[in-house]
């Protein structure tokens, strides 16, 4: 799809990771099964060994480096420069969600900490991510009928900020920014705090 404005263009700059979550198969027939044996090819894999290359050297994204120090050890060799956070609040809190109870507890756990967060604006906005889109759904399920009978998160989710709150997958939660983070894997809320 990007070859014939790549094509037409004077001048093409291409901005990409090959470390970040690549493109995800999809189609729009409901008749037809998804190939998800071979990821789809990139305009960074494809047009990246053809252009000149600079790397940049500086994450800006998290206003607390910590967030990305175990990233950018991994994956970049701790060559990504990261912005220190004035104080010494830890930027995560982990929330063990006991076994009894199974999934609903947990998801029961995710909307008492959203319902939190919306409670008091300082906290800002926020993201529940799981590792699933079906545990997405079943989250925003959640938080919907707890909405219905608590007045701060009904204000919470209707606010005129754009989008407060996010519920994704981690797969669909790439490139978004904020707040606090709500990490859900496996009977674990992971909290983390970015601004």
């Amino acid at each position: 799809e990007v070859v014939p404005a790549v094509r037409r263009a004077a001048q093409t700059v291409l901005f990409g990771d090959r470390r970040q979550t690549g493109p995800h198969p999809f189609v729009v027939d409901v008749g037809r099964a998804v190939d998800t044996s071979r990821r789809p090819a990139s305009i960074v894999d494809e047009l990246g060994p053809l252009v000149p290359r600079q790397q940049l050297s500086t994450h800006y994204r998290s206003s607390d480096g910590r967030l990305f120090d175990f990233a950018n050890a991994q994956a970049y060799g701790g060559a990504i420069r990261t912005f220190p956070r004035p104080g010494d609040e830890r930027p995560f809190r982990l929330d063990v969600v006991s076994g009894q109870g199974g999934v609903a507890h947990e998801i029961d756990r995710v909307v008492d900490l959203v319902a939190a967060n919306a409670a008091d604006p300082a906290r800002g906005s926020l993201m529940v991510v799981t590792l699933t889109d079906e545990h997405a759904k079943r989250v925003s399920t959640a938080l919907a009928r707890r909405a219905s009978t608590d007045p701060a998160l009904t204000r919470y989710l209707q606010s005129d900020d754009p989008k407060p709150l996010l519920v994704r997958s981690a797969r669909r939660a790439q490139g978004f920014t904020r707040d606090v983070a709500v990490v859900i894997e496996d009977h674990v809320a992971l909290a983390a705090r970015h601004g």
